[in-house]
């Protein structure tokens, strides 16, 4: 059940996936890997947003993103996927400050952790899988936490509008690790490309550019990531995609399937990567891996 106070929530991993073999750890928020049980420990807020919508929906919370956003935007364009698949909360910590550094404490949180799970597994009760998970896949290269450390200083809570992308943009990754969810994942995609258009507008306009086109927005990201002109929107390519996703009839006819390919998901979410880490960075890096620990 999604928490209503405040502390620290506890969330475990599944095996289906590929992971950072090191941990991140900052003063709310750690990403805890083991052989045995991957974790993460986030201090969440239920309430901060005010009159935000609250979400009944038992998936992570916007603090629990930030960590997440952290991990999986730190990869090169080519350099592969980090594919983080979260488990639905099992422990809260009712604590105002965790000392989430001390090896004591984190492994007091991964026993507690455990216990829950184990014992639901027992019981077969719970939306967890059976305790232990199996095997986890982890990136044989050093994770860059320098830049993840970047990354998470970087999200800013209280912007709905890169919250949102960013949550839109890793579902999307949770939701095709799963084959039969493949095509589900295209939607929250197009979720974060819209978010990432606006972001690139708002950009634009507190420069004083008004009202930017799509053509407008498409040429400033050309510059940005230094790509040859093309005169086309933003993200053109995809766009009759767009329309015949999420419209079963449009101009382009009607299909008994969503005419996209598994590449489409591939490439536009290694693209909206990019995007997204320049916009918390506000630069271009040249290689996450030149931030890479040694």
């Amino acid at each position: 059940m999604r928490p209503i106070r405040t502390g620290y929530v506890v969330r475990g991993y599944a095996a289906p996936g590929v992971y950072w073999r090191t941990p991140l750890v900052t003063p709310t928020a750690a990403y805890l890997p083991s052989d045995e049980v991957i974790l993460t420990a986030c201090r969440v807020e239920p309430f901060r947003h005010g009159d935000a919508p609250y979400s009944e929906f038992d998936h992570p919370s916007v603090e629990e993103f930030r960590l997440l956003a952290a991990l999986a935007l730190a990869v090169d364009y080519d350099d592969g996927l980090v594919r983080l698949q979260p488990l639905s909360s099992t422990l809260l910590i009712e604590t105002d400050d965790l000392a989430l550094d001390r090896p004591s404490v984190q492994d007091e949180v991964r026993r507690a952790l455990v216990g829950q799970w184990q014992m639901q597994s027992f019981r077969h009760e719970g939306p967890y899988p059976p305790y232990p998970p199996g095997a986890y896949d982890f990136r044989s290269d050093a994770a860059p936490t320098a830049l993840q450390r970047r990354l998470f200083d970087a999200v800013d809570l209280d912007d709905h509008l890169i919250t949102r992308g960013l949550r839109t943009l890793l579902r999307a990754q949770m939701l095709s690790t799963h084959p039969l969810y493949a095509e589900e994942a295209i939607y929250p995609l197009h979720v974060a490309l819209d978010a990432s258009h606006s972001l690139f507008r708002r950009q634009m306009e507190a420069e004083g550019h008004p009202n930017p086109s799509s053509k407008d927005v498409a040429r400033r990201f050309e510059q940005v990531f230094s790509e040859p002109a093309t005169g086309e929107a933003y993200f053109n390519d995809y766009y009759s995609d767009r329309v015949m996703a999420q419209h079963p009839l449009s101009r382009y006819g009607s299909a008994p399937y969503v005419p996209v390919t598994h590449s489409h998901a591939i490439w536009l979410f290694k693209a909206l990567r990019e995007v997204y880490r320049y916009f918390l960075l506000g630069e271009v890096i040249p290689s996450c891996q030149s931030l890479a620990d040694r």
